[in-house]
């Protein structure tokens, strides 16, 4: 909850009320339409604040009563609760660093995914490495192609060893094969 409790505590907050007043009696002081302009200015700012202020309310109030579940990815171990084209992704650690390694579900207990710089198949297992998979959902990983199209971009770059960590790696691949990104 610290991102919400920044979010309500830090942005849109209307500016102190003796200091609009004050800047709006120097604008006035200058002009009178400057003077109305800088009084509009922060009734805007005052509502912009409270829009802000209901819109992270409504936020929280859906991270706390969970009803943002389409948009929070799954975690599964068994592969007869994968559909083709599922992007699905496990954290590993290696050499001390924690990292998550991505790929796609093809079907019949398999994986496609970037491996040691290379684009492979490998049984769900295999590609878990006995850790917990987790799915992403369709907004975090959006989808362009039918389930069958992912499969079929997914094995089109088997072989493939043209990895790169940056642009070209196993999280990019995956968002490939779904979405052409």
């Amino acid at each position: 909850m610290g991102l919400y409790n920044f979010i309500r505590n830090n942005i849109g907050k209307p500016i102190n009320n003796s200091l609009q007043k004050g800047v709006e009696k120097i604008a006035y002081g200058i002009n009178e339409d400057l003077g109305k302009a800088v009084g509009n200015v922060h009734k805007i700012s005052n509502k912009a604040s409270d829009v802000i202020d209901n819109t992270v309310g409504t936020i929280g109030n859906s991270i706390k009563s969970n009803n943002i579940n389409k948009f929070i990815d799954s975690n599964f171990n068994e592969p007869d609760t994968f559909v083709d084209g599922d992007h699905i992704y496990v954290y590993l650690k290696s050499f001390g660093v924690d990292f998550t390694h991505h790929g796609i579900y093809v079907g019949s207990n398999n994986v496609i995914h970037y491996s040691k710089n290379r684009v492979e198949l490998v049984s769900v297992s295999e590609f878990s490495e006995g850790n917990k998979i987790h799915r992403l959902s369709k907004y975090s990983s959006p989808i362009s192609y039918s389930e069958a199209e992912i499969v079929r971009r997914a094995y089109k770059r088997l072989g493939e060893v043209s990895y790169n960590i940056i642009f070209n790696n196993c999280e990019n691949f995956a968002r490939w094969c779904r979405s052409g990104d």
